[in-house]
């Protein structure tokens, strides 16, 4: 089984997706791009803001408690893997639509 789910609604031009952690600590999210002139604010926000385009993914709903910050920050990092690998793949296909 797959630890993670990514999805986009591709009627969405803000980029704004959501992201299953199916293993613990269980989690439901919203994620979306951020540029220079915008910050996604919530509660608890994870950001790579260090990249070219930055990725935030915050509105926790935890399945389990939330996790230490340790380990909330190695899973947000494997998080941001997963979302980028899904946008890869996602431009992937539109390049072989056309």
């Amino acid at each position: 089984m797959n630890k993670w789910i990514v999805g986009i609604d591709p009627l969405d031009m803000d980029e704004q997706g959501w992201i299953v952690h199916r293993k613990p600590p269980e989690f439901i999210a919203k994620w979306a791009t951020e540029d220079e002139d915008t910050a996604v604010l919530s509660d608890l926000v994870y950001t790579d803001a260090d990249e070219e385009t930055p990725l935030a993914i915050y509105d926790f709903e935890w399945g389990d408690q939330m996790p230490s910050d340790k380990l909330f920050r190695e899973v947000m990092a494997e998080g941001v893997r997963a979302i980028d690998e899904y946008l890869t793949t996602i431009l992937d296909m539109k390049e072989d639509a056309t």
